[in-house]
This record gives C-alpha cells, sequence and structure tokens, in this order.
C-alpha cells in the first residue's frame, strides 16, 4: 500500500520540481572541466551531484511546508496548584476573584478550590483545572485585573499534578 502521507507528497513534488528545473540547466554547463575528468564520467558525476541536492532540497521542502502525517494529542488537563501571596483582606480578594469566574473558564481554567493560609493570612492557595500553560497565560493577560484584586504579582508558584489514572 502506497505511503501518501502529506509529508511523503511535499518530499517527492519537491524533489521532482527542484530536478526538473535544474537538471537540464546542469547538464548542460561546464561545471566540471571536462580536461580533468572524460565527458562520461563528469556528466555521471554532475547528475548525482544534482540527485542528492534535490533530495536535499526534498527535505528541507517537507520540513519547511508539510505536515506531518501524525496527529498531535491534544494537551490533557492537569490539576494546577497555586500559591501566592495577597495584599487585601482575604473576604475581599475571595469577592474578586469569584466574580471573575467567567473570564477565568474564557481562558480554559476550571477553579476548584481556594483557601487561605491558617498560619499566614497573606497566602492563599487555589486549585484550577486546565491545560498546561494556561494559568501562565491568563495571569500574563490580566495582569491589571489580577493585581488590583489583591495578589500580588510575581508572588505565584505553580504546580502541576498529572489525573491520569
Amino acid at each position: 500500500m502506497a505511503n501518501n502521507s502529506p509529508s511523503r507528497i511535499w518530499y517527492l513534488g519537491t524533489c521532482l520540481v527542484v530536478w526538473g528545473i535544474g537538471g537540464p540547466v546542469l547538464i548542460n554547463s561546464e561545471l566540471l572541466p571536462s580536461n580533468l575528468l572524460n565527458k562520461e564520467l563528469a556528466s555521471v558525476i554532475e547528475i548525482s551531484i544534482w540527485t542528492l541536492i534535490c533530495f536535499g532540497a526534498g527535505f528541507a521542502g517537507t520540513k519547511l511546508f508539510g505536515k506531518s502525517s501524525q496527529k498531535e494529542e491534544p494537551a490533557l488537563p492537569v490539576a494546577n496548584v497555586v500559591t501566592f501571596n495577597i495584599n487585601k483582606d482575604f473576604a475581599k480578594w475571595a469577592k474578586e476573584f469569584d466574580d471573575d469566574l467567567e473570564n477565568q473558564q474564557e481562558a480554559g481554567l476550571k477553579p476548584i478550590f481556594r483557601a487561605v493560609s491558617k498560619e499566614n493570612s497573606s497566602q492563599v492557595l487555589a486549585i484550577f483545572v486546565a491545560i498546561p500553560g494556561a494559568i501562565e497565560i491568563y495571569w500574563k493577560e490580566n495582569q491589571e485585573r489580577i493585581s488590583k484584586s489583591g495578589q500580588v504579582l510575581g508572588s505565584e508558584v505553580i504546580s502541576a499534578y498529572s489525573m491520569d489514572y
């Protein structure tokens, strides 16, 4: 059965195009001095070099433009445990956190739990379910809102936990 994956098609197509355009030009040129080699050997070497160039161009075309025939697995959500500091009373911070639920969900975050430390009322723990990297993107895109809520930007520590069983 023929393998007609996009990568193979790009590879073969690029090889054929480069060979078709450059082959006739190379064969009719005086690339190698004919006084060093006989004409037949010079032509064989030239054609061999051009063939290698075509294979290289095909490989480069595949890497640059060909799509992989393997489908990428979508990132699986993980449990993200986040600790950070706040500079407001926890109840005030929690209200703003809860009021921002719609924005969190639009960013792909699913808040599960939030709590304040019994030993340090300025330290908060929050647990989200999200794909890896989503929390970092959310924080980067919403710095003003997050800072206004009372969270101390830059104090967050994010730990991801697999939910595979």
